[in-house]
C-alpha cells in the first residue's frame, strides 16, 4: 500500500517504512511483475518467466526473491 507516503507518522521506520525500504511503487513494479510471471506459468503454461520465479533472475537490484 501507499500507507507510508499517506501516514508516515503512524506507520513509522520499522514497518516497511523509511530509508531502508523500497518505494511502494517500487514494491508494486515487483508485485505485478512476480504475479504475471506466476499467472503465466500455472494459467498458460509460459515457462518463459520460470527464472524469475526461481530466483535465477531478480527483479533489480534492490529486489530479490528469496526460495527455500
Amino acid at each position: 500500500s501507499n500507507a507510508c507516503e499517506i501516514a508516515p507518522a503512524l506507520i513509522g521506520d520499522g514497518d516497511g517504512c523509511g530509508p531502508n525500504f523500497i518505494s511502494y511503487e517500487r514494491a508494486y513494479q515487483a508485485t505485478n511483475a512476480y504475479s504475471l510471471a506466476f499467472a503465466r506459468r500455472h494459467l498458460l503454461g509460459d515457462a518463459s518467466e520460470d527464472a524469475l520465479l526461481s530466483g535465477e533472475r531478480d527483479f533489480g537490484n534492490d529486489i530479490k526473491l528469496f526460495t527455500r
